[in-house]
């Protein structure tokens, strides 16, 4: 695969609207794995999403896909990667790569593009990101991607940010993303517009 993050941000990761979600969602809160069939440069993939399981307000079971809002986070995420400082690229021994942030400065760049969020809803976002799982299957069967949405997640108590807002978080990205950052292939794109077009 010559350009992953292409073959990634062609992936209908988040094509579950919360309102689709509501309706799918059982009495007990859960949702199935969902299952979808793509088209990507000239090939057929299967994609298998199983969702994030979180525990509501009222202390509930509620079950989650990653939505539009989780794909803004990550696109966010993605772009202070981007700035110096910001994104670190591990060595070909381990193979890591992803971003060190905090959340004000994740709700800033959101906001910076019309898309502001609570401190209460990033984390939700992070937590749906980093508990949910896809996999990704060519037609012919001939291997398989399997990994959460983000790989990892290194987050703060809610005590510790209270009392320290600039506590720095940590995500690693999904493999296709990581791969493509080492391997720089990075894609440069118009982040604004791009960001105009999500709701």
């Amino acid at each position: 695969m010559s350009n992953t993050i292409d073959f990634w941000d062609h992936v209908p990761k988040y094509c579950y609207s919360q309102v689709a979600q509501n309706k799918l969602r059982t009495k007990e809160g859960f949702l199935p794995k969902a299952h979808k069939s793509f088209m990507c440069f000239g090939k057929k993939y299967e994609l298998a999403i199983a969702p994030e399981l979180m525990i509501d307000e009222r202390g509930n079971n509620k079950a989650f896909y990653p939505s539009a809002n989780e794909g803004l986070v990550e696109d966010a995420l993605r772009k202070i990667a981007a700035q110096q400082q910001h994104g670190f690229y591990a060595n070909q021994n381990d193979g890591s790569a992803g971003v060190v942030f905090t959340l004000y400065q994740l709700r800033e760049e959101l906001k910076k593009t019309g898309h502001s969020r609570s401190y209460q809803e990033l984390v939700k976002s992070l937590l749906i990101l980093a508990g949910s799982n896809l996999e990704i299957i060519p037609e012919d069967k001939s291997g398989i991607i399997k990994s959460n949405y983000i790989s990892s997640l290194a987050m703060v108590t809610r005590a510790k940010l209270k009392e320290d807002p600039n506590s720095k978080w940590i995500v690693e990205f999904h493999p296709l993303v990581r791969e493509s950052m080492r391997s720089i292939t990075y894609r440069q794109f118009n982040y604004q517009q791009m960001m105009s077009f999500k709701s």
